[in-house]
């Protein structure tokens, strides 16, 4: 999603989390070969769509997994940590 390009993925664990099934990729639910080919055959077939897809992915994980907002989300939780009150916020952050 990094790269700007659409993911297929097996749908296990957190990749749920990540890729959005038919937005940002697509999740494949059985791992057989041709689970994966389908998906992928579509998306080689439509530029457009592929594209598309892409977009949404690079827009999703810059979103996401912005490095600037990964440490406000740590810091938050260590200074909701010190006060003791995980889960309750008290503190924000700009």
């Amino acid at each position: 999603m990094a790269a700007g390009l659409p993911v297929v993925a097996t749908d296990v664990g957190g990749v749920r989390e990540l890729v959005r099934d038919g937005s940002t990729g697509y999740l494949v639910r059985t791992r057989t070969p041709e689970a994966f080919a389908q998906p992928i055959i579509e998306l080689l077939r439509n530029p457009e769509l592929r594209s598309a897809m892409g977009r949404r992915g690079l827009d999703s994980a810059r979103a996401d997994f912005d490095i600037s907002r990964a440490v406000k989300r740590f810091q938050l939780f260590y200074i909701d940590a010190l006060a003791g009150t995980q889960g309750r916020r008290t503190a924000t952050l700009p």
